[in-house]
């Protein structure tokens, strides 16, 4: 704020309507000044919005206070921050206006990734489902009440996970003309749908710009900078996520409404099915296969087949896929494509894409002289994908992958069976015309070595254990690991889950530290309950290492997985 604009803020201490005491200044959110107060009638916090006409920016300002309180008086849903008062204050020189709403302790979604904070595609979905319902509420008046500013900063958090939606100054209701709804002025560039340039505003609408706001989730990225392919966000190569997923993403961003979700009730089915785990009967199959597999390919199959199977898909929404309910990833068949340029003849055909490998924002070759391995899955499929790999000094050459979206593994073993230290990555990309080169670069990053409760360079003992047969500890956890690095940055989150059938149940712990441990004092484990770990470093915005966790039999997981007693 401007040191004009500091002399107009309501001092601390201010009583105002007899009521509701100023403890601070909580900042500028949408129209006006917001602050933390006390209604001392009942001892409660609550937060006033205040704006005065000379603080406003202009007379449609007062038009749209005015239209947010009468929306919020007809209001009542757990999702929404409950309407405390409103009221009108003038003196010779100025008006002013105060809308009082329920304090929530929380934070914008906004204020949680400016802070560094990273969700996993299952908390983003979660999320989604809990605004939704918020959504259904609103839509499900005669006629809809439309949000239209759906975005991270009017969306809070809760520590207990609670998600509220706030800001209804843009609402769209039947009492207000069109004309007078300037779309620039209630939503944000980015975030609208093509017909609200119009000032048509339709259930369909909130869907965009929910679709839009998961993306900004999972990727920390503008969507105002992001690349559009036929006039839609191509958020892809921003995020890495499950296909099922991607696709509902991607309808609910379609440019046209036909063929955009008419309604919360068809996208929260959607989304609901996502959240379902993995049947017996898949999991069986899987395991056959693996098992089927090994038996043909015979012992040093296996040892490669422990070293090199797919990656999982990924927990946290930093590039990389998402995570699964089973922490086993299932094993694929070795993969001979990668060429090294001093024993393999050219390939015949141009690269398709070429690029360097990189770690901490350098080559990797400043870290480790080894050979990198490359395999890939296409997207569309599921499926294996046969390509050929030219790799020298930390630069590579991919050949014979037709158009399509693709996901690539990369990995470098700087040790042995033992998987701390080795850098990673998980990368997709997109071919569009195989007669045309691209370039790509990949950053990896290193295996985090977890130190305690127990040593991640080696097999884990009872890792692969059911629920009850998981390394318990006592309820003071000590977690500790090698430091990769000044400047690093940990993150962490620990959850728990019902073991059977398999479901988060809440975060207990997350945050991130400078330091290279961790005492977390945790509850008892039930009888059908454990805890996840989930740790990863950064340094800035470059993700520089991640835990990882394997089995004694084969196996492996980005996660730690235990019990307390």
């Amino acid at each position: 704020m401007t040191e004009k604009e500091n002399q107009r803020l309501i001092k601390r201490g201010s009583l105002l309507r007899g009521r509701f005491r100023i403890e601070d200044v909580l900042g500028e959110r949408g129209i006006g000044v917001t602050y933390l107060a006390e209604d001392v009638r009942c001892g409660k916090r609550c937060v006033v919005k205040h704006l005065s006409l000379l603080g406003a920016k202009s007379t449609q300002d007062f038009s749209r206070f005015e239209r947010e309180a009468r929306i919020l008086t007809n209001l009542d849903h757990p999702g929404i921050p409950g309407f405390v008062d409103y009221f009108e204050e003038s003196t010779e020189w100025d008006i002013s206006v105060y809308l009082v709403q329920e304090y929530i302790d929380g934070k914008s979604l906004e204020e949680l990734l400016q802070s560094g904070r990273h969700f996993t595609e299952r908390q983003a979905i979660e999320i989604a489902l809990e605004l939704i319902k918020v959504l259904e509420y609103l839509h499900g008046f005669s006629p809809p009440i439309i949000h239209r500013a759906i975005k991270p900063s009017n969306i809070l958090l809760a520590p207990d996970g609670r998600v509220y939606l706030t800001d209804f100054a843009g609402v769209r209701e039947n009492l207000l003309p069109v004309e007078q709804l300037d779309p620039m002025a209630i939503s944000t560039y980015g975030y609208m749908p093509p017909e609200q340039y119009a000032g048509k505003a339709v259930a369909a609408s909130d869907l965009y710009s929910l679709g839009v706001t998961l993306i900004v989730l999972l990727s920390h990225a503008d969507p105002v900078e992001m690349a559009r392919e036929d006039q839609r966000l191509d958020f892809r190569p921003y995020v890495n996520i499950s296909g099922r997923f991607a696709s509902v993403i991607n309808r609910m961003i379609e440019r046209d409404l036909d063929k955009r979700y008419r309604n919360v009730q068809e996208l929260k089915r959607e989304l609901g099915d996502l959240l379902v785990p993995v049947s017996n009967t898949r999991k069986r199959l899987r395991r056959r296969a693996v098992v089927v597999g090994a038996l043909g390919l015979g012992l040093a199959a296996s040892l490669y087949l422990l070293l090199h199977r797919e990656p999982p898909p990924q927990p946290l929404p930093d590039k990389r896929p998402p995570s699964v309910p089973s922490q086993t990833i299932p094993a694929r068949k070795p993969s001979p494509q990668v060429l090294p340029a001093q024993e393999a003849e050219r390939p015949k055909k141009s690269p398709v894409l070429s690029g360097k490998l990189l770690h901490d924002g350098l080559p990797i070759t400043k870290f480790t002289a080894n050979p990198a391995t490359f395999w890939f899955r296409n997207e569309s499929t599921g499926k294996e994908q046969a390509a050929q790999v030219r790799y020298q000094e930390g630069a590579f050459e991919m050949f014979g992958l037709p158009p399509g979206r693709y996901g690539v593994d990369v990995r470098i073993r700087t040790g042995g069976v033992g998987y701390t230290g080795n850098f990673v990555a998980w990368k997709t990309f997109s071919i569009v015309d195989e007669e045309v080169r691209q370039e790509l670069n990949i950053d990896l990053h290193r295996i985090i070595h977890m130190t305690s409760p127990q040593d991640n360079s080696a097999g884990l003992a009872r890792w692969d254990a059911k629920c009850e047969g998981k390394m318990s500890f006592p309820a003071l956890v000590r977690f500790a690991w090698e430091p990769l690095g000044e400047g690093t940055t940990y993150g962490y989150s620990i959850e728990r889950y019902r073991c059977e059938p398999f479901q988060r149940i809440d975060t207990v712990v997350d945050g991130s530290t400078l330091e290279t441990q961790l005492n977390v004092d945790l509850l008892s484990s039930s009888k059908n309950e454990m805890y996840l770990l989930r740790l990863s470093a950064r340094k800035g915005d470059l993700l520089v290492g991640r835990l990882e966790t394997y089995g004694i039999n084969g196996g492996r997981g980005w996660d730690y997985r235990f019990r307390v007693d």
